[in-house]
């Protein structure tokens, strides 16, 4: 089998490596370095395959009476020549083929040497059952957060994100530890104002959400984004986002 061909293919294939706990064929469908991102704000970050084969388990999920997980059908939501956003996720099932968790889930696949693969999950917090909780909150801090940064508003913005803070870009994974070593990466960056074309809620869970959004900038520059948002109680904060440059 190639693996690869399209987003979609590597898609499902990454739900059969996991089904058969096959480590070497899940991390065959990775780009790296490759983060997953989860809301409330937990972190797994794997630099090479071998880091990634050499964690990987599946003791403690088959405790839980895991038998099977299964993809939801994909939908592209953002996409250049190099990278896709597909809005995805899965449910997970036991012996009796009921339901015991799902989750929303945003799969970022960069394309490097002709090969799509997972470089990146944003996801919305796995729950037991399938329930979101309605949330137009959460799209006007996304909008507040993007204006504020072409603003230039750096220590502003470091004040509404959870880190550590994940930004994925083409085959890379970059990670920032502390609100003080994003207020350092940024100061050094030449930002330009915002308007923002079209920002739509993508998937919605109980403990995050996915936001895409279509911004272009004074510079003449236009970009897609995905942001994950991390929801506790009423208070927001960006966890990770993934950008698509035009």
């Amino acid at each position: 089998m190639v693996i690869g061909r399209s987003p979609e293919e590597t898609y499902w294939e990454f739900f059969r490596a996991d089904r058969a706990k096959d480590a070497k064929a899940w991390a065959a469908v990775m780009n790296f370095p490759h983060v997953r991102v989860a809301a409330p704000g937990r972190i797994e970050y794997f630099r090479t395959e071998e880091e990634f084969v050499a964690a990987t388990d599946w003791t403690e999920r088959i405790a839980t009476g895991w038998v099977r997980t299964e993809g939801i059908e994909p939908r592209v939501i953002q996409f250049a020549r190099y990278k896709v956003h597909l809005a995805g996720g899965w449910v997970r099932y036991n012996a009796e083929n009921e339901p015991i968790l799902a989750n929303r889930v945003v799969y970022v696949l960069t394309r490097v040497k002709d090969s799509w693969c997972v470089q990146a999950r944003l996801a919305c917090g796995a729950t037991a059952t399938w329930k979101q909780v309605a949330d137009e909150g959460s799209g006007n801090f996304v909008t507040h957060f993007l204006e504020l940064f072409g603003h230039g508003e750096v220590e502003a913005c470091a004040s509404l994100i959870r880190y550590p803070f994940v930004v994925v870009g083409k085959g890379t994974v970059c990670r920032f530890e502390s609100k003080t070593s994003f207020i350092q990466t940024l100061s050094q960056l030449h930002m330009s104002p915002i308007e923002i074309d079209d920002i739509a809620l993508v998937q919605n869970g109980q403990k995050g959400a996915n936001f895409g959004v279509s911004f272009a900038t004074d510079d003449g520059r236009s970009d897609h984004a995905i942001c994950l948002i991390d929801k506790r109680h009423e208070d927001y904060r960006l966890t990770a986002i993934s950008l698509i440059s035009c």
